[in-house]
């Protein structure tokens, strides 16, 4: 994950997810084209050292090991060196006032009844950047693994009328390193740390319901039949004063507060 696509920008999670994805999947077609040529190179070892063009020379079967080696080697550091760039990226175990790298994703927060809530809410962010560490990890699936003694890739065998065709591909084995499931691990936990915050930051908004009944539908209606009253400018002195020290309260609250690369506008609310 390279930084510099975010040109300096916030995004909305939508296109954070299809800027991230379209990254990843030019990347890994890249490399795709890469991990196939290393066939063609070995068959040309295999016409030197053996004299033959089979692709699955008992010759070669050390050689043929030691480059799947490699080549889950090299799978290895690609996907922990994106999920380093992506625990950087969404500034996991820092404090938000300590965060050195801007933001890169914007959410609104806006009303719902009585409640200060998240546009996307939070549940529907937290799919988005799970699916992201996920899609990292099953990069490795678009690398199909060789036959047993050759560099021959696999077929594809089918699993019948309802199940998905299988591929024996570096992903079972890459799942499982240990490496990689604790820095996937760590993004997961980090991620969710975030957006506790950001619901301890909602809730705050309720003291003003609380304390003034900003959203009480039953004091809106109290205010509405004032006027039959008549009452004397006193009462609206002291009521003004209130209202005008809630005012200033509010407005005292940012328009934005930044949660690590979690950007919250409330602009909405305020």
């Amino acid at each position: 994950v390279d930084t510099s696509i975010f040109d300096g920008r916030v995004y909305h999670i939508g296109t954070l997810y299809e800027k991230m994805e379209g990254f990843r999947s030019q990347k890994i077609s890249i490399l795709l084209e890469k991990y196939k040529s290393i066939a063609a190179v070995l068959l040309k070892v295999e016409s030197l050292v053996a004299g033959t063009g089979t692709c699955r020379s008992p010759s070669l079967l050390q050689y043929y090991e030691y480059w799947e080696k490699r080549i889950y080697n090299a799978i290895v550091v690609m996907i922990v060196r994106g999920l380093a760039t992506m625990k950087s990226l969404f500034q996991v175990g820092q404090r938000s006032n300590k965060c050195v790298l801007p933001s890169i994703c914007k959410v609104k927060a806006v009303y719902a009844g009585k409640d200060i809530v998240l546009n996307p809410p939070i549940s529907e962010l937290s799919k988005y950047f799970f699916r992201m560490v996920k899609n990292l990890v099953e990069s490795a699936k678009a690398f199909i693994r060789w036959n047993q003694g050759s560099c021959i890739v696999s077929d594809t065998i089918s699993m019948g009328d309802y199940e998905p065709p299988f591929n024996f591909t570096y992903y079972d084995d890459i799942s499982r390193n240990p490496c990689i499931s604790k820095i996937a691990t760590d993004i997961g936990t980090g991620i969710q740390s975030i957006l506790g915050e950001v619901e301890k930051y909602l809730s705050s908004w309720k003291y003003f319901d609380n304390v003034h009944g900003l959203w009480d539908s039953k004091r809106r209606a109290h205010i509405a039949k004032i006027k039959d009253t008549n009452p004397k400018i006193n009462f609206f002195d002291s009521q003004l004063s209130v209202f005008n020290a809630l005012a200033q309260d509010v407005h005292e609250k940012p328009v934005s507060t930044n949660f690590n690369f979690l950007q919250v506008d409330a602009s909405p609310v305020i």
